[in-house]
């Protein structure tokens, strides 16, 4: 602008006095300032880039980004192109530190594909768009910038899934332990091992061991009898985990979807294949879900996406003990925040995500194991 206004008032001038350096000058002005808005808008005009990175990450790591610029064929691709700022918009990213954790990086000179690696601060659990490619530059004289956005395509997405802290399960001694059956899914055919503790005896059948023959018994009766003893198995549980419920913050949903995960990736490391529940069901939250099969993967990917809901002000819904424990009959480790609305009995784990801002009574109920989380440090205990 400044320029502008000095070559009309040069311009002036020299119409005036009729002098020929005047006239220069006022030139020289205006032909700087036309070359300081058409050099910079061919410089971002004439690249192209990309942006890629990898397609899954777990919440708390970092993105590395690879973007790449080229110049674009045709009759001006001979011409240089220098001083361009890159820079890259994310926003996936934990807010603690501003934002990005990289500067915009300055290149000098661009003759060929070239990449560099953008790494991003720690990425939030959810499914993220990769963002965009942003080009400045004010090349030659510097009078004036020229901004170009590069977007990500549509389906450049990054899907950060929940941690999932090892836990030694130390609650499941109190959860009914399962027992073999033939056929049916993994978590119900899971052999039995053979504990030292004796439920009673039988007729010997052909394949028993035969030091596992009750002599004492088999001489009183006259009939060759064999010990049977109890089996020792892993409880099957499912994990429930109520959307909507009252939660009182952000972290104390985060925490109790990495509980879900935790507890659900120790299910399937211990072959018991827990199944995810959650309220409302997965099928009427009307997730972007890929094409994945059933499973710990298909768990993730629902744990990426869910986000606390509100319970509708009109009608009301029975507990969660009537449609998902009693209803299908399930052992089930629920999730839940901290309330003071009674459970029925059943033979459940109740894991409360506490508020470290609010505190309640405990409830006391002889059937129902319950024990509290503060921090991800507390799963370790379990």
């Amino acid at each position: 602008m400044v320029s502008a206004m000095l070559s009309v008032v040069f311009y002036f001038i020299a119409s005036n006095t009729g002098c020929g350096w005047v006239y220069l000058l006022s030139a020289s002005l205006l032909a700087a300032l036309l070359l300081s808005l058409i050099a910079p808008a061919l410089d971002v005009g004439r690249v192209e880039g990309t942006v890629s990175a990898p397609a899954k990450l777990v919440a708390g790591q970092r993105l590395k980004v690879i973007l790449t610029l080229a110049k674009r064929r045709g009759f001006l691709s001979r011409l240089p192109v220098q001083w361009l700022r890159l820079s890259y918009e994310f926003d996936g990213c934990e807010k603690t530190n501003g934002g990005d954790a990289s500067q915009p990086i300055l290149v000098e000179s661009l003759n060929a594909k070239t990449s560099w690696l953008w790494t991003t601060a720690p990425l939030k659990r959810g499914v993220h768009h990769l963002g965009a490619l942003c080009l400045a530059s004010c090349f030659p004289i510097g009078l004036a910038w020229w901004l170009r956005r590069l977007p990500a395509r549509a389906n450049d997405t990054v899907t950060v899934y929940p941690k999932s802290i090892p836990i030694d399960g130390f609650f499941l001694y109190r959860l009914k332990t399962s027992s073999a059956s033939r056929g049916g899914l993994s978590r119900t055919n899971q052999v039995a091992r053979q504990s030292t503790y004796t439920r009673g005896v039988r007729e010997y059948v052909r394949g028993d061991s035969p030091r596992h023959v009750h002599w004492a018994s088999s001489a009183r009766t006259g009939r060759l009898l064999v010990r049977e003893f109890e089996a020792e198995g892993f409880p099957n549980f499912d994990v429930l985990l109520d959307l909507e419920a009252l939660w009182t913050s952000r972290g104390q949903f985060e925490l109790a979807v990495t509980a879900t995960s935790s507890l659900l990736a120790l299910g399937h490391r211990l072959g018991i294949g827990p199944q995810l529940l959650t309220r409302p069901a997965v099928q009427e939250l009307a997730l972007p879900l890929p094409p994945v099969p059933p499973g710990i993967e298909f768990q993730m990917e629902v744990l990426a996406r869910v986000q606390p809901l509100r319970r509708a002000l009109t009608g009301s819904r029975s507990g969660p003990q009537q449609d998902l424990l009693y209803g299908q009959q399930k052992m089930l480790v629920v999730i839940r925040p901290p309330s003071k609305h009674a459970f029925a009995e059943g033979n459940c784990y109740f894991i409360e995500v506490e508020d470290l801002e609010r505190t309640l009574a405990d409830e006391d109920s002889p059937s129902l194991f319950q024990t509290r989380l503060h921090s991800e440090e507390d799963l370790i205990d379990l």
